[in-house]
C-alpha cells in the first residue's frame, strides 16, 4: 500500500525513519551528560573497588584522577569511532551501520550498569570506552542518513534533528541524574542502563527502515532498490508515470557518480588540490565547536558551580538550566537556518562564544575569590547558548562530520 504524499514533503515513513535515526543522537547526548551529576557516587565506587581488589586506600586526588579517566574514556572511544566511521558507513551502509552500532551501545550500557553490583570501576571504564566509540559512530552515521533520506527542501530542518537529539539527550540525562531522581548512591547505575534504551529502540525500529537511496545507487549500484526506497520515502506510487520527482532525484544522485568516474577522477592530483579548501573549512567549523569550551561545561559544570559557592543541589539544578538553554537554542536555529544562512549564523555564534568565554573567565575568577553565587552561571549560560549555533554548521545539508 502506498502512503499518501504530504504537501510538506514529510510522509509517515520519512518521519519514522528520521525518528529511528534521531534515537542515535539521543544516545550520544545522554552518554555525554550523564557522567556529571553522579560524580560523588562514582568516586565512592572507585574507592571501594580499589580497596576491595587491591587493598589500596586512595587519596582524594587519586580518586579524582581515576574519575577523570572514567570521563575521558568516552573521548578516547570517540576518537577511535571517528576514525572508522567513514569506512563503517560505506562498508555496512547507513542503516545497517546504525543497526550494528546499536548492539555496541547495548553492550556498553550493560557493562556500565553492572559496574556497581560487580564492585568494579574497571567495567565502568570499559563501558565508557565502548559508548564513546558507539556515540562517535552515531555522530557520523545519523547526519549522513538524515541528509540522504531528506527531500532537498527539507534538508536544513531535518539536519538539525541530529543536534536536537544530542541536546535532548543531554537535558534528559542532567534532569534525571540529580540526587532527587536517579543520581543517588543506590540508583545511579540505572542512569547508565538507560544509555542503552535508545539503542534497544533502534534495534526494534531500524529493520523496518530502508537504506538511503544515495548509498543504494552510488555504492551498491542498485538503481531499482534506490528507486523503490525513494518512492516509499516520498509517498509516490511506483507505477505513477506522471510524477517525475523520483527521476529527478535519481538523476541528481547519478550525477555524483558520473563526476566520480569521469573527468574529475582523471585529473588526479588537481582534483585533490581542489578539495583542500572545503576540507579545511569543515575541519575549522568543527574545531570552533570543540574548542569553545562547551565540553568542560558538559562534564564538569556541577563542580564549577560548587567551586563558586553553590550547594550540590543548586549546582545540579543550574546544570539542568544549561541543558535547557541548549535545547531552546537548537529549536531556534531551525527557522533561522534557511532565512539568515549558515555562514551568518555561525559567525554570530562565534562572536557570542568569544564574549561568553571572556565573561566566564572574569566571573569565575571573581567567584573563586569572593564565592559570589550567580557569577559563573551567567558565563555558563552564555557559553551554552552560542555553541548551539554549530547545529547549522554541522547540519548534514553541508558535507561535514563531527566525531564528537
Amino acid at each position: 500500500m502506498t502512503q499518501r504524499r504530504s504537501s510538506s514533503g514529510v510522509t509517515a515513513f520519512l518521519a519514522f525513519s528520521c525518528f529511528s535515526a534521531f534515537l542515535g543522537a539521543v544516545c550520544f547526548g545522554w552518554s555525554t551528560g550523564v557522567i556529571n551529576n553522579p560524580k560523588a557516587s562514582i568516586v565512592r565506587l572507585i574507592n571501594e573497588s580499589t580497596a576491595a581488589h587491591y587493598g589500596v586506600q586512595l587519596t582524594a586526588y587519586t580518586a579524582d584522577v581515576l574519575f577523570s579517566v572514567v570521563v575521558s574514556m568516552f573521548a578516547v572511544g570517540g576518537m577511535i569511532g571517528a576514525l572508522v566511521s567513514g569506512y563503517w558507513a560505506e562498508r555496512l551502509g547507513r542503516r545497517n551501520g546504525m543497526l550494528v552500532n546499536s548492539g555496541v551501545g547495548v553492550v556498553a550500557a550493560l557493562l556500565m550498569s553492572v559496574a556497581k553490583p560487580a564492585g568494579s570501576f574497571e567495567m565502568l571504564i570499559i563501558g565508557r570506552l565502548l559508548i564513546g566509540f558507539c556515540s562517535a559512530l552515531y555522530t557520523g552515521l545519523v547526519p549522513i542518513y538524515l541528509a540522504e533520506i531528506a527531500p532537498r527542501q527539507l534538508r536544513g530542518g531535518i539536519g538539525v534533528l541530529n543536534q536536537l537529539g544530542v541536546v535532548t539527550g543531554l537535558l534528559l540525562s542532567q534532569a534525571l541524574s540529580i540526587q532527587q531522581a536517579l543520581g543517588g548512591p543506590q540508583l545511579w547505575p540505572i542512569l547508565f542502563a538507560i544509555a542503552g534504551l535508545p539503542s534497544v529502540l533502534q534495534l526494534a525500529c531500524l529493520p523496518a527502515c530502508l537504506e538511503t537511496p544515495r548509498h543504494l545507487l552510488l555504492t551498491r549500484h542498485d538503481e531499482a532498490a534506490a528507486r523503490s526506497a525513494l518512492c516509499q520515502l516520498r509517498g509516490v506510487d511506483k507505477g505513477d508515470s506522471e510524477d517525475k520527482s523520483i527521476d529527478e532525484e535519481l538523476a541528481e544522485i547519478r550525477s555524483e557518480l558520473d563526476g566520480q568516474t569521469g573527468q574529475e577522477q582523471r585529473q588526479g592530483c588537481s582534483r585533490l588540490a581542489a578539495q583542500w579548501r572545503p576540507l579545511i573549512v569543515g575541519i575549522v567549523l568543527h574545531l570552533s565547536q570543540q574548542w569553545s569550551g562547551i565540553n568542560v561545561i558538559f562534564y564538569y559544570s556541577a563542580d564549577l558551580f560548587q567551586g563558586v559557592g553553590a550547594s550540590e543541589s543548586a549546582a545540579q539544578l543550574a546544570t539542568i538550566a544549561v541543558g535547557a538553554i541548549m535545547v531552546v537554542m537548537t529549536l531556534v536555529s531551525v527557522p533561522l537556518m534557511d532565512r539568515a544562512g549558515r555562514r551568518t549564523l555561525h559567525l554570530a555564534g562565534l562572536a557570542g562564544i568569544t564574549v561568553a568565554s571572556a565573561l566566564f573567565t572574569v566571573l569565575f575568577s571573581v567567584g573563586q575569590q569572593q564565592k559570589v553565587n550567580g557569577a559563573v552561571p551567567a558565563g555558563l549560560a552564555g557559553g551554552a547558548s552560542h555553541p548551539r549555533c554549530s547545529s547549522w554548521c554541522s547540519s548534514p545539508s553541508v558535507p561535514a562530520r563531527s566525531p564528537g
